[in-house]
């Protein structure tokens, strides 16, 4: 019953939201496509191995570059602990289908972004932006955060 009132209240604004990260993520990839060609090649494993053994993060501070990678995984406990009250197929088909294709998107959109112009890199998100939309992004962000949380609690 809980779980029930806060698909329909939350369903819609997540969709929402992923829908919103994912279209600013392609607007920047097309807003700056010579960054977006720098952050498909930075796909390569290749790439990896030489950001790794190369360059200003070569041995420890790679490893220390790695830390901003592990908050973007911290929403995996939620959905860890979702799995017992909603079953794998549910959540597998909304992670796989939904919001792993739109976080993919918008962080390559980020680092486009970033890339073309570093001035962004205290606030990433909302630097990328475009002005137009800063409001809207706003209210969706605090949406997006807000509703959904008492479903983990």
């Amino acid at each position: 019953r809980g779980s029930d009132f806060i698909g329909r209240v939350a369903g819609p604004v997540m969709i929402l939201w992923f829908a919103a990260i994912a279209a600013l993520g392609i607007y920047n990839l097309c807003k700056y496509p010579d960054a977006a060609r720098l952050v498909v090649h930075g796909l390569s494993p290749s790439a990896m191995v030489t950001f790794w053994t190369h360059g200003k993060y070569c041995g420890v501070e790679a490893w220390r570059s790695l830390a901003g990678v592990v908050l973007s995984v911290t929403g995996a406990e939620a959905l860890y602990a979702d799995m017992g009250h909603f079953g794998r197929a549910p959540i597998s088909s909304a992670w796989f289908g939904l919001v792993y294709p739109c976080l993919v998107v918008q962080y390559m959109g980020q680092a486009a972004s970033l890339c073309a112009d570093g001035r962004g890199v205290d606030n990433p998100f909302f630097s990328a932006v475009p002005t137009a939309m800063m409001w809207p992004m706003t209210i969706l962000a605090v949406l997006a955060g807000v509703i959904p949380s008492p479903a983990v609690i």
